[in-house]
């Protein structure tokens, strides 16, 4: 399986009859739900068998496991990565690392493209795609 998208998720489609239907029963909750304290034992159970998992992009790039297979699931909206804290509790470190942050994300496109799009052709820091 190349890629797949979200309709195919659905339960019911010819695609997902294989895991989905295994794990979950239409209309219901998952028979179990397994919780880590890391990305690295999600890895480890999911390359087990134990389970399987939705992840970020990135992860393929980033997070690459000889017994794992990531496959992209096409046309599904963005993930958004927020910064948070405590009402009341804004320090002048907090604001200089989302300025330093978002002047990252802004001047570093190719590396954000790369990140987001793990998938697809590199892009220059111009904006075009990096042939060669």
């Amino acid at each position: 399986m190349s890629h797949v998208n979200p309709a195919e998720l659905a339960y019911g489609s010819d695609k997902t009859g294989l895991v989905w239907g295994y794990l979950f029963e239409p209309g219901k909750p998952p028979r179990q739900v397994i919780h880590t304290s890391s990305h690295t034992e999600e890895l480890q159970i999911v390359a087990a068998g134990g389970a399987c998992s939705v992840t970020s992009a990135a992860a393929a790039r980033f997070t690459q496991h000889p017994g794992l297979c990531y496959v992209p699931i096409e046309d599904a909206d963005p993930s958004t990565c927020a910064i948070a804290w405590r009402r009341g509790a804004r320090t002048p470190t907090g604001d200089r690392f989302v300025e330093v942050a978002c002047a990252v994300r802004d001047r570093e496109t190719a590396v954000v493209h790369a990140i987001e799009h793990p998938f697809l052709p590199p892009i220059s820091d111009e904006g075009t795609t990096a042939v060669g």
